[in-house]
């Protein structure tokens, strides 16, 4: 009975291989499995920021042709407001030079009428800066 009985020696070593197992096999999963599932993290991440980083050229793309359309836009609004304001300075021209022809010429008028000629020379150069698109007329 003495023999079949393990010694207590014996006992003390099954034990501890097999909390040495244990403790191996969680250190191997902690840190091979964590690796290696960081890694999957890291390439889905990598992924999803290739993704993100072409919508965001694209939508700067996108932003960049809608500025360029507001700048037209606003452009054309400056040529509408300068076209507008040659039509009332020649109108007020006309105006002037017939008020004068009806009731003669006077100080004022004159005054007025050099005064509408120089605005009417600044707003033809606007309207030209404006045409050929020339950002040194501002």
């Amino acid at each position: 009975m003495d023999e079949l009985k393990p010694s207590k020696e014996f006992l003390v070593w099954v034990v501890g291989v097999a909390i040495g197992t244990v403790g191996l096999m969680g250190w191997f999963s902690t840190n091979f499995v964590t690796i290696a599932k960081g890694v999957e993290i890291s390439e889905v991440a990598h992924e999803a920021d290739m993704v993100l980083s072409q919508q965001l050229v694209e939508l700067a793309e996108e932003v960049k042709a809608s500025n360029a359309m507001l700048m037209d836009h606003i452009e054309k609004e400056k040529l509408n407001v300068v076209l507008i304001e040659i039509k009332r300075n020649e109108s007020e021209v006309f105006q002037i030079t017939q008020f004068v022809s009806a009731n003669g010429t006077n100080e004022q008028a004159e005054a007025r009428l050099r005064q509408l000629r120089i605005d009417h020379t600044d707003l033809l150069l606007k309207r030209d800066c404006i045409l050929n698109n020339n950002r040194l007329c501002n």
